[in-house]
């Protein structure tokens, strides 16, 4: 990946004005500003890879499709990662679940910046999300329960993908994503989505 695009965004310092007019682009309905917390006491905190690919018109990030079988946001598309453990980082958290779900090798993994924070509060999970880059062509192999599938989605087919057609479970309601071959990518998925694509389209370099 450009060298000097992996420094422009290590370099990204954000105002949280910016944050919340990027994301309420993307917040799906009923949210009403409750992913910016603030976040319960008993709120589980995750972090998740944005592994970025390539370069120029052909750069692409790697996202997931979930298990069916899973308890919360089974089926939907998201980014590795999960819950912290005892002892780790918000990072350390998102490289292990990187590797249990994908099969990226730890080593494999450059860590480039830490973007902002999104709190889930239908799941009660506050997520923090760190672009990355990988160090070798590791392919990734999806965990048998907690991933459906693994695929790249270029980051130019996103910017032409805004989408409003979906339905909660409980009901039917338009909400802001991106359509792509594997479905829509909505709620803090493509609130986060849309943080990295500010960054990008800025980047002059």
């Amino acid at each position: 990946m450009n060298s000097a695009l992996i420094d422009y965004i290590a370099s990204i310092s954000w105002r949280d004005r910016d944050v919340a007019e990027v994301h309420s682009k993307l917040q799906p309905p009923f949210c009403y500003g409750r992913h910016r917390g603030p976040c319960p006491g008993n709120t589980r905190q995750a972090g998740v890879l944005i592994l970025l690919h390539g370069q120029g018109n052909n750069l692409s990030v790697t996202l997931t499709k979930r298990s069916a079988d899973l308890h919360h946001h089974a089926n939907q598309i998201s980014f590795p990662g999960g819950g912290v453990e005892p002892g780790e980082s918000w990072q350390m958290a998102a490289v292990r679940e990187t590797h249990e779900e994908i099969g990226i090798a730890p080593d494999a993994i450059s860590v480039v910046a830490a973007l902002e924070p999104v709190f889930v509060y239908r799941s009660n999970n506050l997520m923090f999300p760190f672009v990355a880059t990988l160090t070798d062509d590791s392919q990734g192999i999806p965990d048998d329960v907690e991933v459906d599938s693994i695929f790249l989605v270029k980051v130019n087919e996103l910017k032409l993908g805004l989408h409003s057609n979906l339905a909660y479970s409980w009901k039917p309601v338009d909400v802001p994503g991106f359509q792509v071959k594997e479905g829509v990518i909505w709620g803090a998925t493509a609130m986060v989505l849309s943080q990295l694509l500010s960054i990008l389209e800025d980047f002059t370099g």
